[in-house]
């Protein structure tokens, strides 16, 4: 698949990009590698929205879905 954002759908995806990383960023810097991070996969935009995690293939053992799948 062949994607060609316009100016404006480019700026926000590198927006978004961003963002992630300095989610990750925090993560790392509060939690550190060996203690298990936040899983946001079940409401990450708090509609509880499930649609992406009904095709996610790590869902039987996200921590997000532990002891509901």
């Amino acid at each position: 698949m062949v994607v060609n954002p316009n100016p404006q759908q480019a700026a926000n995806l590198l927006r978004l990009i961003h963002l992630v990383l300095d989610q990750i960023r925090w993560y790392m810097q509060h939690y550190g590698p060996d203690v298990e991070w936040p899983a946001t996969g079940r409401m990450a935009d708090w509609s509880q929205n499930l649609l992406p995690c009904n095709m996610c293939g790590w869902r039987s053992d996200c921590p997000a879905w532990a002891g509901e799948v």
